[in-house]
């Protein structure tokens, strides 16, 4: 719009502010930000007049919950902030305007359910506007605490007709110097619930925007703002909100990113300045970086030369604002606003734009989760995480630590905006594509200011001139095109760039392009057969310039991002049993943390009864399962050769694999395809079918790896798993697997065919009774020397003995904070995964080895015997298995001892770690027993062994140890009534060792603990625990229980 006027002001200068946060606990440090803020103000106000304050949301913190009610935190934010800057500035309320934030709604104002209704129902525009006109309060309480304040606020601020107040919406005009100002403070936190999920979720509504343009149409300027960016919002409405405000208004304001930014489009639609502010929070004034320090914006529109000039403050630590230099030109970003033949230009680029964005919903059938029953979001925006990235460095000395060649890629913004070129490498479903396109996605709704104009291409389809795939994908003449492409930015978002020998014409065309239009960039993907494997020469890479990136496995960060979006309505506490879940799986089968293998495992959860901890076996089969038919839809011989066939096939292929005993168990490409010409031929299958078509969709499938010609499983758990589906089939080899001379190689087979088949009485007898019998060497020797289990454990001095009774509860561990969580399950994942890629070759190892895999697979076969219903036979087994295996500690700690005692040349430091070790080395076993043989299932035998235990006639013959294994056992599985039993245990102890593997089992609880009833709990069975130990030991060191319990209590919630 372009006013001129000569009675009117040529400029209005305007105060983009956003996100204070209010918070109780630092209300200190936010007015002393309020002050400093207000002196700055002050200055720019006397170089020229402020005319107007746009606040764009979050003016307390977390709906004010530091505070006695929502209430009272508006009113502290009225006068801490909003009355100091109005009074230093002498400006009336009607001049200072503000909008909600996600911040400013009480979340409990909406039950789950209402919101559970919502999110299933308002999927369209449509239901949108219904919703709006229903005028209903139920589904937005959320939002009326604040519109009271907004209506107390303005309260005989405006004229009667100057503005209006809604539920949603608030509109308001203005008039400065002659001008009438028109501000739609627009709501786009009604549908706010949890903020880690909001993005892709939340709606303002077509209404909001219509009513307010119906209200402001008269007015000289039309302003916006609103808490989020319209790139926040759910798919479905992005692109219309994003119309609208093109339609009908000047400027747009909004905050929410506590980022700078800038930008104005020129659509077909209209023309519109958006500006970014970032947040003067209190948590900021000491961050050093520059993107989220405090700051705010200056406007200054200049409507008779039809130009905007922002200017850019930030706040440096604790001192005053200053401009952001480092932002624009010195601080400033100016723009004259196109008009003529730039503006037709700028209107080519955006209207090539819109065309790409109404492609953008074909993106989500790459997503595992489109068109099934699953109920993770269908879209993009709302399931995409953002994976782990590095940034390669070249030219490394080879004996580097691998984390020093590596910078982690904190966001796609970081790619989107540089000039640079990349090729982002990763190994086969790594998420690519899907990170492909969501670059496009954030060029076109996410990162503003970006000026880009994108290209979606598959490497293997473009053609010698590339300027032919960009006129089909822009669907552009060839003079649109090539003029486009000289004027504008473009970048090419290249899919399966490859670097081979046979493409190298394909890579030198690309070249001879980027020289030819400079203005052009690229961001491409390329398969890696490994992580921090480039299959790339530097002759290769000398003929395109780019920064190597890598997609690198999940962390536990990123996998418990995607269990939040997969399950958007499950309960909070859900969260850590899934990800036990996940962390479990992939420890235990070697797998790649790709999100394809993540969501894989989330789907098969999703389709489980309960959460509660997965057999591998068929967390194996079902991954396999959905690898197999997952592309069938694309008619890969699903009519001829079905999931099934290709079970019974890829069976076959491991067993000759196996048979081979090659590197890896690898074979020929040329053999494999012989093995499955004569396994065709076997059965008479038709002619017609192709051994080598076959194989390949097998390869592309992903079951196997080709390299150098030689085909392989992928994953060792991948052959193994076919070695089982081998046994199925074939009693031979079944006998073979299970012969006592080999067994012990197939350890994992053996747990797998038990998982799956969970009956297998004989099996369980098979592998206790060699348990029993390889044994007989280990108790010979253990009980040759060992007289006492108790007695062997015995140390002089228990450490809950030291314990003063009032330092007792400060040993309480901190709670495990998210980070904590996040790097233990990271530790757990680095640890478990092997570097060596690669099939584990199977062999014989030495004794004491073979001992310690002998229990394990013990302990699993009986964890996986679910269905086994001979009398006695799991609790027999069960009550054995638990005997040999303190056998083997006992043997463990006795050859600990000897190296120690015999072995001068040892560490000092490394002895002592040695004994710290081994005096703990009970509640270590207890540990690894829960890890391999915790399963709810086999709560009741646990609890029948516990029960027998505690008959008399047993006391002499079962220690205290194996009692303790029994009932920390049945705690970690959390039996029915654990705490009771497990307070019974803790009154009956009279062994030192085991009161403090007691004391650290329960500081383990407390420490994981997530709720205050098994808080309270854990404290009581401390104190009990304190008590029993120090009874009739030390008068003084009697205590009260209540009195000790009350006084934790208290100095606990002074703490919070």
């Amino acid at each position: 719009m372009y006013i001129c006027m000569k009675e009117k002001n040529k400029i209005m200068r305007i105060i983009h502010i956003s996100d204070y946060h209010l918070d109780k606990k630092s209300a200190n440090d936010s007015a002393t930000i309020a002050s400093m803020l207000s002196e700055t103000l002050k200055s720019i106000n006397n170089e020229k007049k402020i005319d107007l304050i746009l606040y764009s949301g979050d003016m307390i913190n977390t709906g004010g919950s530091s505070y006695d009610s929502i209430g009272t935190a508006f009113k502290g934010f009225e006068l801490i902030f909003i009355d100091k800057i109005l009074k230093t500035l002498n400006l009336p309320k009607n001049n200072f305007l503000f909008t909600i934030g996600n911040h400013d709604i009480d979340r409990n104002a909406d039950s789950k359910y209402v919101e559970m209704g919502l999110s299933q129902t308002l999927t369209t525009e449509e239901e949108v506007i219904s919703f709006y006109e229903s005028k209903s309060e139920e589904g937005i309480k959320r939002v009326l605490p604040y519109k009271l304040f907004e209506k107390k606020f303005y309260n005989k601020v405006f004229s009667e007709n100057d503005y209006y107040q809604s539920n949603y919406e608030s509109c308001y005009k203005l008039y400065i110097d002659g001008l009438k100002i028109g501000v739609a403070c627009l709501n786009s936190a009604w549908r706010c619930y949890d903020s880690e999920k909001d993005k892709g979720r939340i709606l303002i509504g077509e209404r909001q925007i219509t009513n307010s343009y119906n209200f402001l149409k008269d007015c000289d300027v039309k302003i916006a703002i609103s808490h989020h960016h319209y790139g926040w919002l759910a798919e479905f409405e992005n692109t219309i909100i994003d119309k609208l405000l093109n339609i009908h208004f000047d400027i747009y304001f909004c905050g929410h990113t506590h980022s700078n930014q800038a930008e104005y489009c020129i659509k077909p639609d209209g023309k519109l300045f958006t500006f970014v502010a970032p947040g003067v929070l209190s948590k900021n004034k000491l961050t050093a970086l520059n993107d989220y320090k405090n700051g705010f914006s200056l406007i200054d529109y200049n409507l008779e030369e039809a130009k905007a000039t922002s200017t850019f403050y930030i706040q440096e630590y604790s001192s005053n604002f200053r401009i952001n230099k480092e932002i624009g030109k010195n601080g400033v970003w100016e723009i004259n606003i196109p008009v003529g033949e730039e503006a037709q230009k700028k209107m080519q680029m955006q209207c090539v734009i819109l065309d790409i964005k109404e492609e953008l919903s074909l993106l989500n059938e790459h997503l595992l989760s489109y068109n099934t029953a699953s109920q993770a979001p269908k879209s993009l925006s709302e399931i995409f995480v953002m994976p782990n990235i590095v940034k390669r460095k070249d030219d490394i000395e080879s004996d580097e630590k691998e984390d020093a060649k590596e910078t982690p890629i904190k966001n796609l913004a970081e790619i989107i905006s540089s000039k640079n070129n990349f090729v982002i490498f990763g190994t086969k479903e790594a998420g690519k594509t899907v990170l492909l396109d969501k670059i496009l996605y954030d060029i076109l709704n996410v990162v503003t200011g970006a000026n880009l104009i994108p290209v979606l291409l598959d490497f293997n389809s473009i053609e010698n001139d590339i300027t032919i795939n960009i006129r089909k994908y822009w669907k552009k003449n060839t003079n649109e095109t090539n003029d486009l492409l000289l004027n504008d930015n473009i970048v090419l978002l290249i899919d399966n760039i490859n670097f081979e020998i046979e493409n190298i014409n394909q890579i030198q065309n690309l070249s001879n392009f980027l020289k030819k239009f400079p203005k052009t960039r690229f961001i491409a993907t390329s398969l890696q057969l490994y992580e921090n494997n480039f299959s790339i020469t530097p002759e290769q890479q000398s003929l395109l310039q780019f920064e190597r990136l890598e997609l690198k496995q999940f962390k536990a960060k990123q996998i418990k991002t995607l269990i939040q979006k997969w399950f958007p309505n499950s309960p909070q506490y859900e969260t850590p049993k899934k990800m036990n879940t996940l962390i479990n799986a992939f420890m235990s089968l070697n797998l790649p943390r790709t999100p394809f293998a993540v969501s894989m495992f989330l789907w098969i959860i999703e389709r489980q009864q309960t959460y509660r901890p997965q057999n591998n076996a068929t967390l194996i089969e079902k991954f396999i399962e959905e690898i197999l038919d997952k592309k069938n839809i694309k008619g890969i011989l699903r009519d001829t050769f079905d999931y099934e066939n290709k079970i019974w096939l890829l069976a076959e292929i491991a067993h000759k694999m196996l048979i081979s005993d090659q590197p890896n168990y690898s074979l020929p490409c040329s053999d494999i395809i012989k093995i499955t010409e004569r396994h065709l031929a076997l059965r008479k299958f038709p002619k017609s079918y192709s051994a080598r078509k076959i194989i390949n969709g097998i390869l592309n499938l992903g079951v196997f790896v080709e390299e150098d010609s030689v085909i392989r499983f992928r994953f060792n758990c991948f052959f193994e798993y076919f070695l089982v589906k081998k046994m199925e089939t074939d009693p031979e080899f079944k006998k073979e697997v299970l012969d006592e001379n080999n067994y012990l190689k197939y350890c994992n087979e053996i747990n797998y065919y038990t998982g799956l088949h969970r009956g297998e009485a004989e099996i369980l007898k098979n592998v206790v009774d060699r348990l029993e019998f390889d044994y007989i060497t280990i108790n010979d020797i253990v009980f040759s020397k060992v007289k006492s289990i108790d007695d062997f454990f015995h140390i002089d001095k228990s450490i809950v003995e030291q314990i003063k009774s009032e330092e007792l509860f400060e040993l309480l561990p901190d709670k495990k904070t998210e980070e904590e969580s996040e790097k233990e399950s990271d530790t757990k994942l680095e640890h478990s995964s092997d570097k060596k890629e690669g099939i584990i070759k199977k062999k014989h190892t030495n004794k004491f080895i073979a001992f310690g895999q002998l229990m394990l697979l013990a302990m699993n076969v009986l964890k996986n015997s679910e269905e086994i219903h001979e009398e006695n036979l799991k609790a027999d087994s069960y009550t054995r298995i638990l005997k040999n295996s303190i056998s083997y500690v006992v043997l463990y700690k006795m050859i600990c001892e000897e190296i120690i005692n015999h072995f001068e040349e040892f560490p000092k430091e490394r002895v002592e770690e040695f004994k710290f070790v081994l005096r703990f080395l009970p509640v270590i076993h207890q540990n690894l027993i829960s890890d391999n043989l915790g399963t709810y299932k086999l709560a009741e035998v646990i609890k029948e062994k516990i029960e027998a235990d505690k008959v008399s006639g047993n006391k002499a013959v079962i220690s205290e140890f194996e009692k303790f294994l029994s009932v920390y056992l049945y705690c970690d599985i959390k039996g029915d009534g654990y705490k009771a039993i497990m307070g019974d245990f803790i009154k009956n102890i009279n062994k030192t060792y085991i009161a403090d593997s007691c004391f650290f089992k329960l500081l383990a609880y407390y420490y994981s603990s997530t709720t205050p009833s098994d808080d309270n709990s854990i404290v009581n069975l401390l104190a009990d625990l304190y008590i029993k130990v120090n009874a009739n030991k030390n008068s003084n060191k009697r205590i009260n229980k209540s009195a000790l319990i009350q006084k934790f209590k208290k100095e606990k919630a002074e703490l919070e």
